[in-house]
Parts: structure tokens; C-alpha cells; sequence
């Protein structure tokens, strides 16, 4: 698996991702933001790998937290890399992780919660919300 690639950004594409050149090979690597790059830039960039039947996708962050999250949120059923991708667009990983333990704890008091309206993410419905606040809000949690 790869951890990070070094390397010359030559391609940055407004479908969000770029190409980074590293001795010859160009990676195709998809980011949140493709427009916070500029061509003709060395970087180093943490990526996940992610094989499918499909093929195999490189999706890069800006530092370690990010994705850790990312590997994360793939790990909850009905997650996959595009959900972990609008997630880590909207929120930095510690104000992600604030508000899903916040949530969690407001649903063990009995409050009222709204989980859809309180993640407040376009595309991810109350069952995924759900399960993504059960598996990792218990984990902040105890940490």
C-alpha cells in the first residue's frame, strides 16, 4: 500500500484530482480540492489506497489526520471513498469528530436529534449517519 508520494504536480483537473510525477510515473491521485494546487509544485501528499474491482484509486490529503479519518470512515458499513471524501470536504477531522460525539451523547441523554440535519452532509442519509456515529463516536469516546 502506499502511505505518501513525493513528487511535481503536472495535472490538476477541476473534477478534483491531480496528477504527481515521481521518477517518471504520474500518479492520479482524487482530493477534495483540486484548486488549492498549483502546477509545476513538489509535494508530499499522504494518500489511501483504495482496490476495487474496478481498478485501484489514490485518494490524497494534506496531512495524517485526514487520512486516518478517511481509513476510518471506510471501515463503516455503507461507506464508501466518495461519502469519506464529502465528509473530510466539510468538516477537518477533529470538528468531525466533535460533532458526532456530541450527537451520540445527545442520543444517550434521549435528547431530540435530528442525525441527518446534524451531520449536515448532502447525500448521506439517517441509516449511514447512524452507523457512522455508533461505530466511531464510541471510539472517541473512550479514547
Amino acid at each position: 500500500m502506499i502511505a505518501f508520494l513525493s513528487g511535481n504536480i503536472t495535472v490538476i483537473s477541476e473534477n478534483n484530482y491531480i496528477i504527481i510525477v515521481n521518477n517518471g510515473i504520474g500518479y492520479e491521485v482524487i482530493v477534495k480540492d483540486s484548486s488549492i494546487y498549483k502546477t509545476d509544485t513538489k509535494i508530499t501528499m499522504w494518500v489511501s489506497t483504495v482496490q476495487r474491482e474496478d481498478g485501484i484509486t489514490l485518494y490524497g490529503f494534506e496531512y495524517f489526520e485526514q487520512r486516518k479519518l478517511f481509513i476510518k470512515l471506510l471501515s463503516v458499513s455503507g461507506v464508501g471513498p466518495k461519502t469519506a471524501m464529502l465528509i473530510l470536504t466539510k468538516y477537518e477531522p477533529i470538528e468531525f469528530y466533535n460533532t458526532i460525539s456530541q450527537i451520540h451523547i445527545n442520543i444517550k441523554l434521549g435528547a431530540t436529534v435530528n442525525i441527518t440535519k446534524d451531520i449536515g452532509i448532502k447525500g448521506i442519509g439517517p441509516t449511514t449517519a447512524f452507523k457512522i456515529i455508533n461505530t466511531l463516536a464510541k471510539e472517541v469516546l473512550s479514547s
